[in-house]
């Protein structure tokens, strides 16, 4: 017959087992965990290799520089060292646009979407141009849909007094590209952004104010990828919409287009180098400056990021870079180790 007392017997017999199951597990985690201290100290896990499956990639094919000078640099982030990052990063082949036997037609019903009613004319290969009697000119690459917008610039734009102009100028934009089909779906409309400017002998310089803006550009950019974000010449974007406005509505009064996207699926990795091996290419001039004030004589590097780039020049991979960041400074240095890039 079960007493009570036997009962906490039997309970008190099993705990004691189950603390010492219990001991004996905690024992040999620690032990293990030792043991993996140990050999790691001994003799190191080599680090992850890289696919490699592209071989030998071409080298970015970078801007000019917007200054010729090589300024000297300072570390000056938060922490007062620059970030380590994983050894390894992924590769992507670009995707390509596949010849379409209706492009000419999809051509033709994209410029009469935006106002060009007259036929248009081949200029080169895969490239038309249409016009108006506004003097405005609409030229698209059939096979890529990559497109250029131009209009005289007007001096005599009413200008933007409303605070809401900046966000009206962007759904203008982005009904601009949803008319001719291009609102891809990798641009990321939460990053768009705007630029203020002013005439100046018919061309565009930084507005200080919105009181003095004639004309809002709008930037598309698109998603981040293996969150990092795309960077593109210049820091801003190769797809862009230019507003103006007189005293009853705005106008689209220039775009440009220049899009390419990864294909998502084929990838592979890649050896890059260290932050400070990017730094001391920075230091040397081995990098692209995108911005930078003539007047600023040594670069306080605030930030540093991984990111990728995409340049208006159509591309095979996509690649890493460092993006260095300062006070109206920003340079790309390319990431991949330079015995996997081509001379």
């Amino acid at each position: 017959m079960l007493t009570l007392s036997k009962l906490k017997y039997d309970l008190k017999s099993i705990l004691r087992i189950l603390s010492l199951i219990i001991g004996v597990v905690i024992f040999i985690f620690v032990l293990f965990k030792i043991g993996s201290f140990v050999k790691e100290v001994i003799s190191p896990t080599p680090p992850a290799s890289p696919d490699v499956k592209f071989g030998i990639l071409p080298e970015l094919a970078f801007p000019k520089s917007v200054t010729g000078k090589i300024p000297t640099y300072r570390i000056d982030t938060l922490s007062g060292r620059l970030p380590t990052f994983y050894h390894l990063a992924k590769v992507y082949t670009m995707e390509r646009p596949k010849a379409d036997l209706l492009a000419l037609d999809r051509a033709n019903n994209r410029a009469k979407a935006i106002g060009f009613n007259k036929p248009g004319r081949k200029t080169a290969d895969k490239l038309y141009e249409w016009k108006n009697d506004a003097g405005r000119t609409f030229s698209l690459n059939l096979l890529t849909s990559d497109f250029l917008l131009k209009s005289d610039l007007s001096t005599d734009s009413a200008g933007f007094i409303d605070e809401s102009s900046e966000t009206e100028a962007i759904n203008k934009a982005t009904s601009f590209l949803n008319n001719l089909d291009l609102l891809r779906d990798d641009i990321d409309t939460e990053k768009t952004t705007t630029y203020l400017y002013s005439f100046k002998n018919e061309s565009l310089v930084d507005a200080t104010s919105l009181s003095n803006t004639q004309a809002i550009k709008v930037y598309f950019f698109q998603k981040d990828v293996e969150d990092l974000p795309v960077y593109y010449p210049d820091g801003r974007s190769t797809m862009s919409v230019l507003i103006t406005s007189d005293k009853r509505r705005m106008d689209i009064s220039g775009a440009e287009f220049f899009y390419q996207t990864p294909d998502l699926n084929r990838k592979t990795t890649y050896s890059i180098k260290t932050s400070t091996e990017a730094f001391e290419e920075l230091k040397k001039g081995k990098a692209y400056i995108a911005s930078h004030n003539p007047l600023d004589l040594e670069i306080l590097i605030k930030n540093l990021y991984l990111g990728y780039y995409i340049g208006q020049e159509k591309q095979d991979y996509l690649m890493p870079i460092y993006v260095f960041e300062g006070n109206n400074f920003l340079a790309y240095v390319s990431a991949i180790r330079d015995e996997w890039i081509s001379n």
